[in-house]
């Protein structure tokens, strides 16, 4: 039963409690007229104040019980003076209440009067407090009523969720319904973020969206159960006359969310970037060229969301069911080094020459290769570099040429002969642009390119000429090989000095001995035959001096560097041990006397023919 309808009922009890009082009246009270009975009634019906009966100005109402009215009549008085209902006090020439008698000429109240009067005010609360708790409090379904409305109540009239109408439905019923339309639901949720204008769009599955069906549908069957009355009242009737969508209750993941955002990064995000070295190498094989160009590339400032941030107000959005696009604050990341900064840093620290003039072109091709080979090459701060590794095993079929090369103290075509030009030019820089020389090894005597003591030998497995960046910023490898005018510079290219000078060295020649002749008898040649298998290469020792200049080209200190000594390599020569064998003796001839031919005979000619008349002629070849 309703609350509206429990407060009714008290009306009419109210009501008949009253009518059943005033129907007897006690007994010595006297009942007021008719009229005066019924309009009292009408008014208290309109909710009007009772009509009073007249009374004279000196009179004054008494009310006194009788020493014989009835113990009910006597109790009455309880409620009459809680409802503020007092006797006067009379005046000082009698008119004060007598209790004993009553005073001439004076009415008093009845009460049937009294009583009537008293249920009106008990029933004006009554209604007041049944009015408040049918209209204006609130309801809350708890416990027992609350499971079984969800077990076995049905949803009112004109309510619906994700599209299906619920009407008259049990929970159980409307399931199988609502998750036919749950991916289709979910699939419709979006929300748009920004990033400086870009608009990025995260659907229902990025968001990590989620929904609990029974918990949706247990607050649609709640739909017109909670609240006021009145607030109960006007959401049945809303939901019957306009109809009501109740949107699923959704649940988002913020972790799911972070990664949607993080998936996005590579779109969105600009990583900061430093300004660079870009070389650009170029290559002719058929002119045996290789060059390069140095340029430094514009850093480039980056830009940043803080995904972890975003997530966490997006998350909070839509907990709130708030999809309002968000605008994603961006971060901003500044290069280490810009090109302002490179171009301070960096230089030519160390440059070399050298000439092959003479050499053939296999020589040639192997010096440019080589050249070609290390152009380039990009040192990390730290790394250590290998020239061999760099170019790898030197053999025909990767390209390299037979020109002569040292082998065994002796010079003898192999694949890449040549290309300890291309690695002793580049020593020559390195030393120049002081950068760590790990490995090298000089030639087994000194070579006509470079100064005795300053050339660097490798071959395939071993020797190697090895190198590491001592600087905190990578250096670089230049070579630039002319196949026309047969000449090789290699530079490097890294920070510059902060003393500003340059570098350079040379070498002096402090100690010669003539290397020994090694024979070998050789009893399979003549006596006498000599054969040089290995000629003689005398020792020699080199200082290597280091000298600094200054701006203008002024020496400003030198010093020695290394002193580098070449061992003597003895010729060696075949000498025949085999006697000279003496020839046999050819027997002497007789010699046989020429004859003298007869003379042949002489032969008369035979006279030519002349054909006769008619006769065809066959003409000459």
């Amino acid at each position: 039963m309703s609350g509206f309808e429990n407060g009714k009922n008290e009306e009419r009890k109210f009501g008949e409690t009253a009518r059943k009082i005033g129907e007897t009246p006690t007994e010595g009270q006297q009942d007021a007229p008719p009229a005066e009975a019924e309009s009292r009634q009408d008014a208290a019906a309109a909710g009007q104040a009772p009509v009073q009966p007249e009374m004279n100005e000196d009179e004054t109402t008494v009310y006194e019980p009788l020493k014989d009215a009835p113990k009910e009549a006597a109790q009455a008085e309880a409620p009459a003076a809680a409802a503020g209902i007092t006797a006067e006090k009379g005046s000082e020439s009698g008119g004060r209440n007598k209790l004993h008698g009553e005073a001439p000429g004076k009415k008093k109240w009845g009460a049937k009067k009294i009583v009537v009067i008293a249920v009106i005010i008990v029933a004006i609360v009554a209604v007041g407090i049944t009015g408040y708790a049918m209209l204006g409090s609130n309801k809350a379904l708890t416990g027992e009523n609350l499971q079984q409305i969800i077990d076995n109540g049905t949803f009112y009239d004109g309510v619906s969720m994700a599209g299906v109408d619920l009407s008259g439905k049990t929970i159980d019923e409307a399931k199988p319904e609502v998750q036919q339309k749950e991916d289709e639901y979910l699939a419709g949720l979006a929300l748009d973020y920004s990033v400086d204008g870009d608009t990025y769009t995260l659907k229902g599955e990025q968001l990590g969206a989620s929904v609990d069906i029974d918990a949706a549908l247990k607050k649609a069957m709640l739909y017109g159960r909670e609240g006021t009355f009145a607030q109960r009242n006007a959401a049945i009737m809303e939901a019957k006359e306009k109809g009501v969508e109740i949107e699923m209750p959704v649940a988002y993941d913020k972790a799911t969310i972070l990664a949607s955002l993080q998936a996005n990064d590579e779109k969105i995000n600009v990583p900061a970037q430093d300004a660079t070295v870009e070389v650009t190498t170029t290559r002719d094989e058929d002119t045996l060229m290789t060059g390069s160009t140095i340029t430094l590339k514009e850093e480039v400032v980056g830009k940043e969301v803080d995904d972890s941030a975003l997530a966490e107000t997006i998350y909070a959005q839509l907990s709130q069911n708030d999809f309002t696009p968000v605008a994603a604050e961006t971060k901003v990341t500044q290069p280490k080094f810009t090109k302002a900064d490179l171009e301070d840093q960096y230089a030519l620290l160390g440059t070399y020459s050298t000439e092959y003039v003479k050499s053939d072109f296999n020589r040639r091709y192997n010096i440019w290769k080589m050249a070609d080979v290390i152009n380039g090459v990009k040192i990390e701060p730290g790394e250590t570099w290998s020239i061999n590794e760099e170019a790898g095993p030197r053999s025909y079929d990767r390209g390299w040429k037979a020109a002569p090369g040292i082998a065994d103290g002796k010079y003898q075509d192999e694949p890449g002969g040549g290309i300890c030009q291309t690695s002793s030019t580049l020593y020559n820089a390195v030393l120049r642009a002081e950068v760590e020389i790990v490995d090298r090894s000089h030639h087994s005597w000194p070579l006509t390119y470079v100064p005795g003591g300053l050339d660097a030998t490798i071959s395939t497995g071993a020797p190697d000429f090895k190198i590491k960046n001592n600087y905190d910023i990578p250096i670089y490898i230049i070579a630039n090989c002319d196949g026309q005018n047969r000449n090789i510079e290699i530079s490097i290219y890294g920070p510059k000095f902060e003393d500003g000078l340059t570098r350079d060295f040379t070498s002096k020649e402090v100690g010669y001995s003539d290397a020994g002749e090694q024979i070998i008898q050789d009893p399979t040649l003549p006596e006498g035959t000599r054969i040089v298998e290995r000629g003689s290469h005398p020792r020699r020792v080199f200082d290597v001096y280091k000298h600094w200049y200054d701006e203008n080209g002024k020496e400003v200190k030198v010093e020695k560097y290394s002193t580098e000594t070449y061992q003597a390599f003895n010729s060696i020569v075949r000498v025949g041990t085999a006697p000279a064998s003496t020839p046999e003796p050819v027997p002497e001839t007789t010699p046989t006397p020429e004859t003298t031919p007869a003379p042949a005979p002489e032969t008369t000619p035979t006279p030519e023919t002349t054909p006769a008349p008619g006769t065809p002629v066959e003409p000459a070849a």
